[in-house]
């Protein structure tokens, strides 16, 4: 699947460079990251046992913040108004449970099989000491199977300020996101075997034990303090990531308009939640970004019947470093190695610990660079309809991680196994947990490369005497891999010129 899908990034891209290279003929535009599709490396191995998740921030969706927006500003500038404001309406859904569910779950599987007792020679996917799980004669068996599913819904605001009379063809926007996300990982455990009693029929004083009677406990267990897998919704919701752009238009007549302008990113939203495993996020967690961008509308054809232009919108943006809160694996015990125990020197009477309580540590995070390129094919009709069809290029680079702090030096790997699934292989003694075993790419999120196309139409009026366009759309957009979400949408939107 991974691999059909970077040969369809690539043809797709060859495609519509044909197409426009067609129509436009000796028409000068520039149409920029086409190119980057093609040359962008693009891995197909599968990601797997990660402990972070980073969803495509709403502010750097270019459909919901550009689409139908760059035309109705330049067909408003000429009537010389102070405010532009545009709102989207949107809705979004994720189509992919089984490819996150890749991604966090060991050996690339949608659900683990997980075995205390290794005495018949099978050999699950996680063995259950891992997990501190004991069955009443030492014959558990289940298997966890999740399906990640996403869903956000919220209003993008663009506010267009006209600076000419600071500087003639001078413009400031502002781009404010209100967002709720809701994830949900859908954990069920079936197939259960010697392990029917629950924490809710254990008198209270005995709650705390360090065993887990089945891996749904577990993963939810009183003393594991990260990496926790909730059995149902999470939700967030507020402001993501204010944009403050400041540009300048240029016009050939209006058979050629560039808009061109930097970026400052301000951070709204939330950091991480290392908490629990697929937390909802808002924003890009809360780092600084600087970018530039230009957006290009070159018209094709222009009569008493209609006018066709196509448009090009790039943005470049880069994210500066900041500090979160990540969880990671060890790189001697291998992905999932987070839910092994450790010991506590300093506090003995607490007994195992889970090692997610260690191995979640602040960390210096550069999210680095982002590429936004959208090209849109944008019709006017004399009767004040407005039709738009286009294609999203994403691309976001991989993550540079680094811990902030070294390791506490007073936790002890103890005698469990070196691999998840085997249990006969054990340490002699006790390990000193050290920094150089960090594994920090489990907690770093992989370079991530998106198509969305989408389709919108609406009518131009005036309310009050001002122009107002109104219009309704659907996209859907799909990754090169497993490590971003599929995602189906509809918007509303209502752009006003005062």
């Amino acid at each position: 699947m991974n691999i059909c899908r970077s040969r369809l990034n690539i043809i797709i891209t060859i495609i519509i460079t044909k197409i426009i290279s067609k129509i436009i003929k000796n028409k000068i535009i520039v149409v920029t990251m086409f190119v980057l599709s093609v040359f962008t490396p693009a891995t197909v191995a599968l990601t797997i046992g990660k402990t972070f998740f980073k969803p495509r921030a709403t502010g750097q969706d270019a459909v919901l913040t550009q689409a139908l927006n760059i035309s109705f500003l330049n067909d408003c500038e000429d009537a010389s108004p102070c405010l532009g404001i545009e709102t989207t309406t949107f809705y979004h859904a994720s189509t992919n449970p089984n490819d996150i569910a890749r991604y966090f779950l060991p050996n690339g599987k949608t659900e683990i099989y997980i075995k205390e007792d290794l005495s018949d020679g099978t050999v699950p996917d996680v063995w259950a000491g891992w997990l501190a799980i004991a069955g009443r004669t030492g014959k558990f068996a289940s298997t966890v199977a999740i399906k990640p599913r996403h869903q956000s819904f919220g209003i993008v605001i663009n506010l267009h300020k006209n600076l000419d009379r600071i500087c003639k063809n001078m413009w400031l926007l502002a781009t404010l996101p209100f967002v709720q996300v809701q994830h949900d990982l859908h954990l069920t455990e079936c197939c259960r075997q010697d392990a029917a009693q629950s924490y809710d029929d254990l008198p209270p004083e005995s709650q705390f034990v360090q065993n887990s009677l089945n891996a749904t406990q577990a993963f939810n267990h009183p003393l594991l303090r990260f990496a926790k897998m909730k059995n149902g919704v999470q939700k967030l919701a507020g402001l993501a990531d204010i944009a403050l752009n400041l540009g300048y238009t240029y016009k050939q007549n209006q058979t050629l308009i560039a808009r061109l302008y930097g970026t400052f990113i301000a951070p709204m939203g939330y950091k991480p939640n290392p908490e629990y495993v697929f937390a909802p996020l808002i924003g890009n967690g809360r780092h600084f970004g600087i970018g530039a961008g230009i957006d290009l509308e070159c018209e094709l054809s222009c009569n008493d019947q209609r006018r066709v232009s196509i448009i090009n919108h790039f943005a470049y943006h880069y994210l500066l470093r900041g500090v979160e809160k990540r969880t990671f694996d060890l790189i001697s015990r291998g992905r999932w190695s987070r839910y092994t125990d450790v010991v506590d020197k300093n506090n003995k009477a607490l007994g195992l610990q889970s090692a997610s309580n260690f191995l979640t540590q602040e960390m210096f995070v550069t999210p680095k660079s982002v590429i936004n390129n959208m090209l849109s094919l944008h019709m006017s009709s004399r009767t004040s309809q407005r039709y738009e069809v286009g294609y999203n290029f994403y691309h976001r680079s991989k993550e540079d991680i680094r811990l902030r702090h070294p390791l506490p030096s007073n936790v002890l790997l103890p005698d469990t196994p070196l691999i998840i699934s085997q249990a006969a292989t054990v340490l002699s003694t006790n390990t000193p947990l050290q920094t150089c075993d960090a594994d920090l790419e489990s907690a770093t999120h992989p370079a991530v490369i998106t198509h969305q196309f989408y389709i919108a139409t609406g009518f131009a009026t005036d309310i009050h005497d001002c122009p107002t366009d109104i219009s309704v759309g659907a996209s859907y957009e799909f990754g090169d891999q497993n490590v971003s979400l599929d995602l189906w949408g509809v918007f509303f939107k209502i752009n006003i010129a005062l």
